[in-house]
């Protein structure tokens, strides 16, 4: 978990920390209101874009690893001159309070119920997926993001394996 606003954190799980080639790993985001009011978070511009931007994995080397949409989108900055974050439809999602709350799941293999595998190509290996601690701050969408092995430490992480069959 990480703090996020309105004294709300956010956070991810795994239900298993190994898998085999193939199979969906299902990442699971989780909204916690240990406060005694209700509390909100908004579906695009909070849950949507922690999906998009509150993560990164890494492979066993410390590397990071760039999802297709971090591929694509590093590439529009390449040629943009300011890449934003667009909202078409963001509901609000109310969290009731002393409540954890499971937002989603991220198949990491796909989107908002989103499987690891549907966003990475991840062959066997073991994995690090980091919580970004500056994510939620708007900007800087185009600038560089560290891929040294300090990075895959730094903030909480979960670390999961694929294997072959």
């Amino acid at each position: 978990m990480i703090p996020w606003h309105n004294d709300l954190s956010l956070g991810i799980s795994l239900a298993k920390q190994e898998f085999k080639v193939g199979e969906p790993i299902m990442l699971h985001i989780w909204a916690d209101n240990p406060g005694d009011a209700p509390a909100s978070v908004q579906g695009c511009g909070d849950m949507d874009f922690f999906e998009a931007y509150g993560l990164e994995l890494f492979g066993a080397d410390g590397h990071r690893i760039l999802s297709r949409s971090d591929t694509k989108l590093a590439e529009q900055c390449k040629t943009a001159q300011d890449v934003a974050w667009a909202c078409t439809m963001n509901g609000v999602v109310p969290i009731p309070a002393r409540t954890c709350e499971k937002m989603g799941s991220v198949n990491l293999n796909y989107s908002f119920s989103k499987a690891l595998t549907n966003s990475y190509h991840l062959p066997p290996g073991k994995y690090t997926i980091r919580l970004r601690q500056s994510w939620g701050d708007g900007g800087g969408i185009c600038e560089p993001h560290g891929q040294n092995s300090a990075s895959a430490a730094a903030g909480p992480t979960l670390i999961f394996s694929i294997k072959r069959p």
